[in-house]
């Protein structure tokens, strides 16, 4: 599913505020009926710039969420298309942090 709205994402959204967003995970519901797709912007700037970028991002993949979903269901060939809840991917600044601190402690 992830590699699926990574290619949807770049091919059939035409959306400026997702060119630098990706799609880095998602996580069913065991019913299957609700999927956490966890994405990442990147943006260059201070971060008010981030977060602003941040929430064009998710505006513009909840706006799409229900094309999603139809490209979705054709494509994986499902009888029920989950529900998709976007969420941002806070996963790079923890390790970029871990790894600060470890290089502060090594020196």
């Amino acid at each position: 599913m992830r590699e699926i709205l990574s290619l949807l994402l770049l091919r059939e959204l035409n959306d400026p505020r997702l060119a630098l967003t990706s799609i880095t995970g998602v996580e069913l519901s065991p019913d299957l009926k609700n999927a956490r797709v966890f994405v990442s912007v990147l943006e260059s700037g201070d971060s008010a710039a981030l977060e602003q970028g941040r929430r064009g991002a998710l505006a513009a993949l909840a706006k799409s969420s229900g094309l999603l979903r139809g490209y979705l269901g054709k494509q994986m060939r499902l009888k029920f298309v989950p529900q998709l809840v976007f969420e941002i991917d806070h996963s790079y600044e923890h390790g970029a942090r871990i790894d600060a601190l470890l290089r502060d402690v090594g020196e």
